[in-house]
């Protein structure tokens, strides 16, 4: 920045100059002058040029001259004043020789690894890194030929192993992120020296002052960069890994235009500077990634009170790890500062301060429902705002790693990463941190087939709420889909478990138990008396007297019997005159003792029933079509088409559904491939049309569906249904492309399609779709066994379907969600 300066004007320019003065002060002055050479201004200005004039042939020359020191007025993409200032304040903060600030924390990396490594090289990196470096590495460095060797953590010994003669940086993170833990550099440091081999350290989150990303020093999330700061006691005369900078050059090269190379090595010439000099000729020059003067500026005012806001970030980072980690509701805290963090020791012996963010993990395992609830941090992948801020890390920062990636990167689902703002501490170290996530957490206690391969060794969600009865007040959903056993019995510990949570929420809403019946005895009293109670699904294969409970439970508006025993069905009639005022769906699913008389008992007291679900084999469509005359209301209705030589009787009275709007048929086993259209399955969506109804949403399981029948059928329900349906449903089914084209040209307030995408046929599939002027969203259903191996939903295949098919914003498999955003 020393524009034009003579010799004698620099004691007046850097009075500072050799002095030894402290951090606090050189934030404000070190590196850069007094004031402004040329105006006088106090501070630094920005100097928004593209480029600079010169004087003469000579004075370019002497700007060149990196050697004899140079100048910053060149061009920006490679000098610039305001830039050059903000290069020497952060140099002399990190006690470096040199730096060279880029666009992004990103570009920094990438540079100068890339500045030491070319293809056929490696990097020896620790695993703990932020999702986006670990992507970086495994995706971009390696498509340019330079491979990263990941070591076991932050494990010196691992990092070791892994260095052979093409290695040429070992990288780690200060404090990693974002699960905050602390290298030995010292260690690591000594292993590099020995194998003569530059330690590339990203600081991040740096140490308790300094940082090499532009979050802490911005301090006001306005602005993105990153530097590459050199410490100058590399030497790299003395490795014979980097020929680069000890070759001799023979002539002036073209790529550096330096006439004192010539006859001498690079590091002889540029010495401790070697490494930021040919950054800045070499890959800064061609690449582009240079720091906007502009935001350089923003940088050096948000460096001039680093110290103070770093004190507040440091002192409101320990006081809420403290809280958080004494939290019933939270599973484990992850900070340097807290005695629990497996690096404690490491980090007090290497770190100034503990690091301004932390992580966490919540009890349930749902970290982005928190995220969704909070009310005072904002929501979005950035750190070292002076606002406290909030990030889903799985989600977001290490969202596009493999489950394996995330794992190995300490990123499991449960965590939440925090970055510390300046806010007073009461305000952050209060009841109303996780107040407005607690309801939505504890919502629904669920037990799954992961939970019982692990159970006792891990805790459940009921176990929590017996800790902390408090919690119960919020729970309204209880859904077990399995029961752990002991011995072939069901464990002893999870019935209590089960039961005794069961008895303090008094608030429950649903409670689901899909299981084997084992521990119904035991858990249907406790339902007794729960006023709130309104959905119910439970396996239902119970002895009369357990079938007797049911009974009791009298304000059911939601009912699910799965595999309903004789001993149930004998009551269910009277149990349905007890409810009848308040259920509004039946559902039975596979009961092999179900009849139509019992059902017909049944359905006589439920003039009011909206949903209607019979899947069982000994109930046919003939009967289900006869039946339903006893419920007119029927918004929803699902059954089975069972191969009958009966069509339709119409001879019953017509039927009158004017208020069905929602259709599901199972009808796998009904046909065998036939060139004609089966009667049967036409006759019952003809009755129904019959009916009045205008069906907004159709489910189909039909197995022949790729065959001349279920092009028919697709005919049908087009002819039928066109202006009404919304959602089209084919589970487990192929489906013709004829079918899919006719489907989508006719129906003209399709929204939503389900089924095996034929992907394969990927092309073809979207240009049958692309006649769809309201298709909004695609589910690749259940369906693999229609089409055979095939291809996954893929980045390409994506987007190739949202290219061809222009309403189309979300498609969806059992594992992602992809959206895009029109207009």
């Amino acid at each position: 920045m020393d524009l034009n300066v003579s010799p004698q004007d620099l004691p007046n320019l850097y009075p500072l100059a050799g002095r030894k003065v402290r951090f606090e002060t050189l934030q404000l002055h070190g590196g850069t002058p007094f004031k402004d050479p040329t105006t006088n201004a106090k501070g630094i200005p920005i100097y928004q040029a593209a480029a600079f004039t010169f004087d003469s042939v000579s004075q370019l020359r002497e700007r060149f001259d990196v050697v004899t020191g140079g100048k910053s007025n060149l061009y920006t993409r490679i000098g610039n004043p305001t830039v050059e200032a903000f290069e020497r304040r952060v140099a002399v903060l990190e006690g470096g020789v040199a730096a060279v600030a880029v666009s992004s924390g990103q570009a920094a990396q990438f540079i100068a690894l890339t500045t030491l490594a070319r293809a056929g090289d490696n990097i020896v990196a620790s695993s703990l890194l932020y999702g986006g470096t670990i992507h970086q590495f495994s995706v971009l460095l390696e498509r340019y030929g330079v491979s990263v060797k990941f070591a076991k953590g932050n494990d010196p010994v691992s990092m070791e192993s892994l260095i052979d003669d093409k290695t040429k940086a070992i990288y780690c993170e200060t404090i990693s992120n974002p699960r905050f833990n602390v290298p030995d550099i010292p260690a690591i440091a000594e292993i590099a020296h020995r194998y003569a081999i530059p330690l590339v350290v990203d600081n991040t989150f740096g140490t308790s002052l300094i940082s090499h990303n532009s979050q802490w020093i911005g301090g006001h999330g306005t602005t993105i960069g990153g530097v590459i700061v050199d410490s100058g006691r590399f030497d790299w005369s003395k490795s014979t890994r980097f020929p680069t900078f000890n070759t001799v050059f023979e002539n002036n090269d073209s790529r550096h235009g330096i006439d004192a190379l010539v006859g001498h090595t690079f590091y002889e010439v540029l010495g401790e500077k070697s490494l930021t000099t040919m950054i800045r000729l070499d890959i800064l020059r061609d690449l582009g990634a240079c720091l906007a003067p502009q935001s350089a500026w923003l940088l050096l005012q948000g460096l001039e009170t680093l110290s103070l806001r770093v004190e507040r970030h440091l002192s409101n980072a320990l006081a809420l790890a403290r809280y958080l980690e004494s939290h019933p509701k939270v599973a484990w805290v992850s900070y340097p500062g807290l005695p629990s963090h497996e690096d404690h020791e490491v980090a007090k012996r290497l770190l100034k301060g503990f690091g301004c963010v932390l992580s966490f993990g919540v009890k349930g395992g749902r970290g982005d429902i928190v995220v969704d609830n909070l009310k005072l941090h904002s929501h979005l992948a950035n750190l070292g705002d002076v606002h406290s801020l909030i990030i889903h890390p799985a989600s977001v920062t290490h969202g596009q790693l493999t489950e394996e990636e995330r794992l190995a990167a300490g990123v499991p689902q449960d965590m939440l990463r925090v970055s510390v703002g300046t806010e007073h501490i009461v305000v952050l170290v209060s009841k109303s941190f996780l107040a407005g996530a607690i309801p939505t957490l504890y919502r629904t206690l669920s037990f799954r087939v992961h939970h019982a391969k692990r159970y006792p060794g891990v805790s459940t969600s009921f176990a929590t709420i017996l800790a902390h009865p408090d919690l119960a007040i919020h729970v309204r959903n209880i859904d077990i889909r399995i029961t752990p056993l002991l011995m072939n019995k069901a464990h002893p510990d999870f019935i209590q478990e089960c039961t005794r949570t069961l008895e303090l929420c008094n608030n429950l809403r649903s409670f689901v138990y899909s299981s084997n019946s084992v521990a119904i005895p035991a858990i249907l009293p406790m339902l007794h008396g729960k006023e709130s109670l309104k959905n119910l699904r439970i396996n239902a294969n119970l002895s009369s007297t357990q079938a007797s409970m049911l009974l009791k439970l009298s304000r059911v508006e939601k009912l699910e019997l799965d595999g309903a025993s004789w001993e149930v069905l004998g009551i269910l009639p009277r149990w349905m005159e007890g409810i009848q005022q308040t259920l509004t769906s039946l559902t039975i699913f596979m009961s092999m003792d179900l009849n139509s008389q019992v059902l017909e008992m049944a359905l006589k007291q439920l003039p009011r029933l909206q949903g209607l679900h019979i899947m069982c084999p000994n109930i046919n469509h003939t009967e289900i079509l006869r039946l339903i005359t006893y419920t007119p209301l029927l918004k929803s209705l699902a059954f089975t088409v069972t191969e009958t030589t009966q069509p339709f009787d119409n001879s019953s009275p017509p039927l009158t559904l004017t208020h069905l709007r929602h259709l599901a048929l199972d009808v796998r086993s009904c046909f065998t491939a036939s060139p004609s259209t089966p009667t049967t399955l036409l006759s019952v969506l003809s009755n129904l049309k019959a009916a009045f109804v205008s069906l907004t949403s159709i489910t189909l399981r039909i197995r022949e569906l790729t065959t001349e029948v279920g092009h028919a059928l697709t005919l049908k329900l087009v002819e039928d249904h066109a202006t009404t349906l919304r959602r089209l449903t084919f589970v487990a089914s192929g489906v013709e492309m004829r079918s899919i084209s006719a489907i989508c040209q006719e129906c003209s307030s399709l929204e939503v399609l389900s089924m095996p995408l034929p992907l394969k046929e990927a092309v073809a599939f979207s240009n049958a779709l692309s006649s769809s002027l309201t298709l909004h969203t695609l589910v690749d259903g259940d369906g693999h066994i229609a089409h055979g191996t095939r291809p996954a939903l893929n980045l390409k295949n994506v987007g190739l379907l949202m290219q061809r098919v222009p309403t189309l914003t979300r498609i969806i498999d059992d594992k992602r969600l992809w959206t895009v955003r029109r207009g």
